[in-house]
């Protein structure tokens, strides 16, 4: 009998053990895993920074070519259209 207890005594010490490692590891396991998530967040919010930076970028580019002036530039630098009042030059060569 006390043979016995013995035994269960060992065997619930070796399982609550086992038992405490085993939660041990699943929380080192936990760590790890929230390390790799946060990087990817930080990895990830980085990316939105510079998106947001170009929609910024992209979004003063179509105010700019809605304006006056930009539209009288390109008719005149790559048009080469005048207004009506103005007189033109020419090189001769």
């Amino acid at each position: 009998m006390r043979k016995q207890k013995v035994i269960i005594l060992r065997i619930t010490f070796i399982v609550t053990t086992l038992g405490v490692l085993g939660l041990f590891v699943s929380g080192q396991n936990l760590r790890v895993l929230n390390q790799k998530v946060d990087k990817e967040l930080e990895v990830t919010r980085e990316k939105v920074a510079v998106q947001q930076d170009k929609l910024e970028a992209l979004q003063k580019e179509v105010t700019d070519i809605n304006s006056k002036e930009y539209i009288e530039k390109v008719a005149t630098d790559q048009l080469g259209m005048v207004e009506e009042d103005t007189i033109v030059f020419r090189e001769k060569k």
